[in-house]
């Protein structure tokens, strides 16, 4: 099976399995590489209050339509934790679906490739998030 190359931007959003924040929005920026991933997250800290948005490093593997990553946020906001990411590529390449676990808390993740972006335009920005 070939593997789609997942480079690019992605607008995604992860649950929380409980709590007053339910979904947290994210921009990914992929660099894939053979099978490999990397780059960056960037996502509204909604749950602190020492910085607005928190930033995190991703490394992972693309198999087929296996995805699975590694988030580590960079200390910021006081988050320096590791979220595990697993997810399928959809036939298109266009959204990956799955799930993310933190030490056995788990709950569902959604990312949908941004075909109108280029690669070179990423910049750490704050996510908005609308009520």
């Amino acid at each position: 099976m070939e593997t789609l190359n997942l480079t690019g931007e992605w607008s995604g959003v992860y649950w929380m399995p409980e709590g007053e924040v339910r979904e947290v929005p994210f921009l990914a920026r992929l660099h894939h590489d053979g099978g490999d991933l990397s780059d960056d997250i960037s996502e509204p800290n909604l749950l602190g209050r020492l910085t607005d948005n928190l930033y995190a490093r991703i490394t992972g593997q693309c198999s087929g339509h296996d995805v699975s990553f590694i988030k580590t946020y960079d200390g910021g906001g006081d988050c320096a934790r590791s979220v595990f990411y697993d997810g399928i590529l959809s036939e298109d390449g266009s959204e990956i679906i799955g799930y993310w676990d933190i030490d056995g808390e788990q709950d569902q993740f959604t990312m949908t490739r941004n075909h109108s972006t280029n690669n070179a335009s990423f910049k750490k920005e704050p996510v908005t998030v609308t009520a």
